[in-house]
């Protein structure tokens, strides 16, 4: 099976390049015609009509293009993994303190 990709506008743009590079590579066996592939000829200069798999993400992206924002779900494990830290802390001390004095915790001297 082979794919043919070439000779068509593709849009050059931050969001899209560094995603459709990672994919020209990972099937580059299945694509033929990579050397075809050029972004849609347009009035910037630097991505006009230059093939995407060997541009460097230096022509596309500027830094203050490039955003990386924690998603909810990372604030959420990192949360997650400083109660588990502070859990972990504390059972460590509560147990050096029982080793050295032989006394229990607060809480587990008050439970039934």
């Amino acid at each position: 099976m082979h794919v043919f990709l070439g000779r068509n506008p593709w849009r050059c743009d931050c969001h899209f390049i560094p995603r459709f590079q990672s994919l020209l590579l990972k099937y580059k066996r299945v694509i033929r015609d990579l050397a075809d592939i050029r972004c849609s000829k347009s009035s910037d200069k630097t991505t006009s009509l230059m093939q995407i798999s060997t541009m460097p993400l230096g022509h596309v992206c500027s830094n203050d293009d490039i955003e990386m924002p924690i998603s909810p779900i990372n604030i959420v494990n990192l949360v997650l993994f400083g109660l588990i830290l502070l859990i972990m802390g504390r059972f460590f001390y509560d147990w050096h303190n029982f080793k050295t004095t032989g006394k229990l915790p607060w809480l587990s001297s008050i439970l039934p």
